[in-house]
């Protein structure tokens, strides 16, 4: 008797499958004859075969064989072993249920998202939502499904219904339909206001410690783009003409009827963040804390500037909580007004200044003389510190501005500003003799970069000329941030820490349009549309927290978690669920979490969890 190797090929795969066989020899009658493999029992699958239960069943085997062959000792001296293997064969062979696969399920990001599930709340809170609705599906396990899919296999709401039902262990998938899952969005979009301000309370109160230390609220923008040809203002436009055709007052549209009209707007062209500047989007506005818990998020129609956005979320925060007071942004999106916004809300600020654009930099801090001073962290980091009062900014909060130098970026920005000069130069060596200069000179002096490096000459001849003050200007600012900030009482690296944090802002805006694939968006009801983004936010604050406990890159965890498999397995009339062997990389990031270790075996129709 020995294992049985059948390799086979199947959809350009090499599959292994084995059994348990026995040779016996077969004579035809002349003397003649061969050996022809008896399959006792088929195993499957090699790579499904599970080495606890193929242990488990040798050791039966083993204890079975050694019994009958003592009893055949004991009846007959003489027995010969072989005998007794060949009987205990023929014997077995009928009694023996074959063990099937029948399927395997993804589960092991499941089980990291149920305890965070639950710890902050969110079945609760869903499902008080839903039973406020007649509705005839549980509408928090459809969240939950679409939140999972977004973590694991991020899907259309159609093919994640297909995901939930055929590829995820998910016994709570009850027939739904594909409008139960739209039907769940907009639920969602009802509910959602008051689902952020409770969440934000409970993810307020499991803050690290280092976030209240800091005490930072981070803020900024980014778009998400839509696979549409035309905005909603132009949709708008289409509708009208349809219902002048309707009414008999213009000809037939070229475009056909649109099935969706959002008025106001919410998909149009701006600035765009994505690399897509010809397409509608919207603009995403998040309030995140140093770990990256997204608290707050707005969304506004994609031709929105930063400023405007600003002013709306402070207005929205006007009594934010004592930890929650210092407003960290990037120069984009502060203006005077906002500042001034800010101070009289009693928030402390940290923000960067456009060096080249300031007129009091200019003229108070770039041309102030003195040393830099050396980062005692960040080798490459270079600052100065000015104090400066608030009347000189004609305000009456006193700031901290911080004039930082990184070498790293400043010599990268010098042999840039080389390369700029040098094309500037052999424009210039081109013009002609008086009167006026030619093409190249014209196409720098028009240019983004190189414009800044040029001017008229004092002739009035059309000539230009190096701006040589400019040239030092660029130099001097080569690598170098300002920033300001009211926090007066902070050291210079303090501040530039803090700023640093503003990172993580960035960190979510990748992870929104990475592995959660907030877009390209294929939703058109502006309510669909935000509701699409609140279920990223959802599973975006999930993951945050699963990456705090477990001290780890969410992109770490699925590839660890990628393997553990449940699989619905039949031997002979009994079926059940049994998981695949937990590594120790998964039992630790379970311990972690906060989860159990799920059964090796269960029934179905069982959560596990």
């Amino acid at each position: 008797m020995y294992i049985r190797r059948d390799k086979k090929s199947r959809k350009g795969r090499d599959l292994t499958y084995l059994s348990i066989a026995h040779n016996v020899w077969e004579s035809d009658g002349e003397g003649e004859g061969r050996t022809r493999p008896v399959v006792f029992a088929p195993l499957g699958l090699e790579e499904d075969v599970d080495l606890e239960v193929a242990e488990a069943v040798s050791a039966a085997l083993e204890r079975y064989l050694e019994a009958r062959w003592e009893a055949a000792v004991r009846r007959n001296p003489a027995a010969n072993k072989r005998d007794v293997v060949e009987a205990a064969a023929r014997e077995f062979r009928p009694q023996v249920a074959p063990l099937r696969i029948l399927s395997s399920r993804e589960l092991g990001i499941r089980l990291l998202l149920e305890p965070v599930w639950e710890e902050l709340g969110l079945r609760g809170m869903l499902e008080a939502f839903g039973a406020s609705h007649r509705i005839e599906f549980a509408f928090e396990r459809v969240v939950f499904g679409m939140v999972l899919n977004r973590l694991v296999d991020p899907r259309s709401k159609a093919a994640c219904n297909d995901w939930l039902e055929q590829h995820a262990y998910f016994p709570e998938w009850d027939d739904w339909a594909v409008h139960q899952f739209y039907r769940a969005l907009d639920i969602l979009h009802e509910h959602w206001e008051e689902l952020e301000e409770r969440l934000f309370e409970v993810l307020y109160e499991r803050l690290p410690e280092r976030d209240r230390e800091m005490g930072l609220l981070l803020a900024d923008t980014t778009t998400a783009y839509f696979a549409s040809k035309h905005n909603d203002e132009e949709i708008a436009a289409i509708e009208a003409e349809w219902e002048a055709y309707d009414a008999g007052e213009g000809p037939k549209p070229v475009f056909r009827r649109p099935q969706v009209v959002n008025e106001p707007p919410l998909r149009m062209q701006g600035k765009n963040k994505d690399g897509h500047p010809g397409e509608p989007q919207v603009v995403l506005a998040n309030l995140v804390t140093p770990s990256g818990l997204v608290l707050r998020h707005r969304i506004y129609p994609g031709n929105t500037n930063d400023q405007t956005v600003a002013r709306d979320l402070i207005e929205d925060l006007d009594e934010p909580t004592e930890m929650l007071r210092l407003w960290v942004s990037d120069n984009g999106m502060v203006n005077a007004g906002l500042l001034e916004m800010l101070d009289g809300a009693g928030w402390g600020r940290l923000s960067a200044e456009a060096a080249r654009k300031s007129k009091f930099a200019r003229e108070n801090i770039l041309n102030q003389p003195g040393r830099y001073t050396q980062h005692p962290t960040k080798e490459h980091v270079s600052f100065r510190a000015f104090d400066v009062p608030g009347r000189a900014l004609g305000q009456e909060e006193a700031e901290l501005w911080v004039m930082a130098r990184n070498a790293k970026q400043r010599g990268r920005q010098l042999k840039k500003i080389d390369r700029h000069l040098e094309q500037v130069k052999a424009a210039l060596a081109s013009q002609s003799k008086p009167p006026g200069h030619g093409k190249k000179v014209c196409a720098v002096a028009v240019h983004q970069s190189l414009k800044r490096y040029v001017k008229p000459g004092a002739r009035d001849d059309g000539r230009y000329v190096l701006n040589q003050q400019a040239i030092r200007r660029e130099r001097r600012l080569a690598g170098v941030r300002l920033y300001r900030s009211t926090r007066v009482a902070w050291t210079p690296e303090q501040l530039l820490d803090s700023y640093g944090t503003l990172q993580q802002v960035e960190r979510t805006h990748r992870e929104y349009k990475g592995p959660l694939r907030l877009r390209p968006c294929y939703h058109r009801a502006d309510r669909r549309i935000r509701a699409h983004v609140m279920l990223t936010i959802l599973a975006c604050n999930c993951l945050r927290i699963v990456q705090m406990k477990a001290g780890r890159r969410f992109d770490e965890i699925r590839e660890v978690f990628s393997g553990l498999k449940a699989q619905e397995v039949r031997a002979g009339r009994r079926r059940y669920w049994q998981r695949t062997e937990l590594t120790e990389d998964q039992r630790t990031t379970l311990a972690d979490v906060g989860q159990p270790l799920p059964p090796k075996t269960w029934q179905p129709g069982s959560t596990v969890l």
